[in-house]
């Protein structure tokens, strides 16, 4: 792709120097001019109109003929300085005529809050059909670190209440496009926060994307703010200002915020800057390497409609100013395009190269973990995604390991059908796609009992399917040792290695002293899987289906001479998943073990939840209001559903039962695809 940089100085001898710049490391400019603000008796009708142009975007009702005025403007004065003529040349000579980035940096705001969106690239349509165009903040962009997966999202809604917002369809818009790309993506949502829970959930998250959805405005000392107000009605409005952004948040990790704030304050003053540009500017000064505002109110269907888009291009690993393009096409989709004001509003500040900013860490191969993580049957994503026990199965954020969980065993544990294979396998997901090693074990995924020799055969058979050819060696040769081990025999060195021919422990294998043989066919296990990890990487192993588990395999054996030396090795490479049910019998329960260790519990979904859980849900089966086109008895139907899943917990407002909202929904699910 082609980079355009036009720079554009401070005022100096009467005008602003201008330099045309390509690609992205050329310090030597291909075009230098000046550019001079039109005089009151210019021929191009003076500052009257300059200041027109720049408030065409902001306020009061669109006027499409204004905004070609001030395209014209804009291009009248680029092409009497000469940066017209070197841009088209520099189009021309893109190796992909279609693909060209601009960036526009201004140091005077003279320049800088002009509606730059508006202009009419070379060779394309206004805003550039197929050109991305940005507004550079430093004279020279950082080029960022790559990014771990799960890319994390931070979504607040500063007024929840406000229904005119329509946040939560926002909020479902965001999550509707993060969907389909399972172990990517961690998001949170907070609804009102107090600052307390505000500053310390970024803490925890440390978030990449921050985005706000509610009001901006100015506090009784006349600076920017972003409002928030909370669901409950005795919590105490507060507000966030350019300098709490600059002292309290975090300055490692986050790489874009989006604004959708709505700002009241300006209504009379047309001819004022920007109201969120002093917020604007106190994210910027914390190292943020891209920001998306709005230059003037939009709705809020369509902000709805722009989030969707940015987020399924961001999905797609697209650079954040072509994800920026594409929201905008999709507003000038609907109504009448290009003729409306909505698809310019979008304006993307930039801080750093935008192919940077989100930029994914090299990993595991996505195909790949498509296969070895996929749940048959599974069309719940999000809603047993469970956010904050995710947080906590990776261990934190703060500082967040890309590789596997940071201790070395943790309990994973909570009723049936409360959503604890899908939690675990999206964490999983994100570890192999960061090119961590795992392998997820299902001792019940054929329906038959295993004993303790069958729970270890079948552990090697998943870590030899799921590592794959690196682990084909170290592997070989534990069964090598385990055929012999299993009849009482001291194994010769090799290779060759003989093969496992499936045989049961023999009691010659006990005869001088009991279980000796197996306590070291342990230990050389546990040499292998730390041979699979490879050096300096880590083995992450999720146990799950422990009642397939016969009598006394999980207690006698896979607890003394798996667990518990994983868990007290300091330096194993080891990482241990177990997971357990409530009610299991008390063979298929984990026996205490004798370190501390995390447990991660998974309970019912709650009455609060029910809604946003439900929404995402009938978001996800296209079953929503904004769907044309479905029939009045489907909705009736679905209406009838809902409040099936709904009335019974709002009575008793206490937990709902899981299983039986899932299974409600599922039904909802086909009613709507038939499936």
């Amino acid at each position: 792709m082609c980079t355009v940089l036009i720079r554009i100085g401070s005022l100096a001898d009467g005008g602003w120097p201008v330099e045309v710049f390509q690609d992205h490391e050329e310090t030597q400019a291909r075009h230098s001019g000046w550019l001079h603000k039109p005089e009151v008796d210019g021929a191009r009708g003076g500052t009257a109109e300059f200041a027109a142009a720049r408030s065409v975007l902001r306020h009061g009702p669109y006027d499409p003929q204004r905004a070609d005025q001030a395209r014209r403007l804009l291009l009248g004065l680029l092409e009497s300085s000469g940066v017209l003529t070197a841009w088209k040349a520099i189009s021309k000579s893109c190796s992909h005529p279609g693909a060209l980035r601009t960036l526009v940096e201004a140091a005077d705001p003279v320049w800088s809050e002009l509606p730059w969106e508006l202009l009419e690239l070379p060779g394309s349509l206004p805003g550039g059909r197929d050109s991305r165009l940005g507004h550079a903040v430093h004279q020279r962009l950082r080029s960022l670190a790559p990014v771990h997966r799960p890319l994390r999202v931070l979504i607040v809604l500063g007024s929840p209440t406000d229904q005119e917002l329509r946040s939560e369809a926002e909020v479902a818009a965001i999550q509707g496009a993060l969907r389909g790309h399972p172990g990517e993506w961690h998001v949170e949502v907070l609804r009102g926060p107090s600052s307390v829970e505000f500053y310390d959930t970024v803490t925890k998250i440390r978030p990449h994307i921050l985005h706000f959805i509610g009001h901006g405005g100015l506090d009784l000392y006349g600076r920017t703010v972003l409002r928030f107000r909370g669901e409950d009605e005795d919590q105490e409005p507060w507000h966030l200002t350019a300098q709490d952004i600059r002292v309290q948040l975090p300055a490692d990790t986050l790489r874009l915020v989006v604004l959708h704030a709505c700002d009241t304050s300006v209504e009379d003053r047309p001819d004022a800057s920007p109201i969120l540009s002093p917020i604007a500017e106190g994210f910027l000064a914390i190292g943020v390497g891209a920001l998306v505002t709005m230059q003037g109110e939009i709705a809020s269907d369509l902000a709805v409609h722009f989030s969707a888009a940015l987020y399924q291009a961001l999905a797609q690993e697209q650079p954040v100013d072509e994800a920026v393009w594409s929201a905008r096409k999709a507003l000038a989709r609907r109504g009448n395009g290009f003729d409306d004001r909505d698809w310019a509003l979008a304006r993307l500040m930039l801080a750093a190269w935008p192919h940077r900013v989100l930029h994914r860490a090299p990993g595991g191969d996505r195909e790949q973990a498509a296969g070895l993580f996929a749940i048959a049957d599974t069309r719940l994503h999000l809603a047993v995604d469970r956010a904050a026990e995710r947080r906590e199965l990776f261990g934190g954020f703060t500082p967040f390991e890309p590789y596997g969980p940071r201790r070395r065993l943790t309990v994973v544990r909570g009723g049936a059908d409360t959503g604890k294979t899908f939690l675990v396998r999206s964490c999983l997901l994100s570890w192999h796609l960061n090119g961590g090693r795992t392998a997820y074990v299902d001792f019940n995924d054929e329906g038959r009992t295993r004993d303790w020799l069958g729970a270890v055969r079948h552990l090697c058979e998943r870590v030899g399917q799921e590592v794959g050819a690196d682990s084909r060696e170290a592997l070989a040769e534990f069964r090598h040792r385990l055929v012999h081990r299993r009849r009482g025999q001291s194994p010769p060195g090799g290779p060759p290695w003989l093969q496992d021919d499936g045989g049961p422990w023999e009691p010659e294998a006990d005869a001088v002293w009991p279980y000796r043989n197996a306590e070291l066919l342990f230990g050389e296990l546990l040499q292998a899987l730390a041979a699979c990890a490879g050096p300096n990487r880590r083995l992450t192993l999720v146990l799950d289906g422990l009642h397939g588990l016969a009598e006394g395999a999980l207690a006698d054996f896979l607890m003394p001479h798996l667990i518990e030396p994983v868990l007290a090795d300091q330096e194993s490479p080891l990482r241990l998943i177990v997971v357990e049910d409530d009610g299991a019998q008390e063979r298929a329960r984990l026996p205490r073990p004798s370190r501390p260790h995390p447990v991660v519990h998974l309970e019912g979904f709650r009455v609060r939840e029910l809604r946003h859980i439900s929404g995402e849900h009938i978001v996800a089966c296209q079953v929503h209001d904004e769907v044309r086109g479905i029939p009045q008895h489907e909705r009736e139907e679905r209406s009838a559903l809902l409040q099936e899943i709904w009335q019974p917990c709002i009575k008793g407002n206490k937990p709902t039962t899981s299983p039986n909202m899932l299974a409600l929904l599922e039904k909802l699910v086909e009613t709507r695809s038939g499936h």
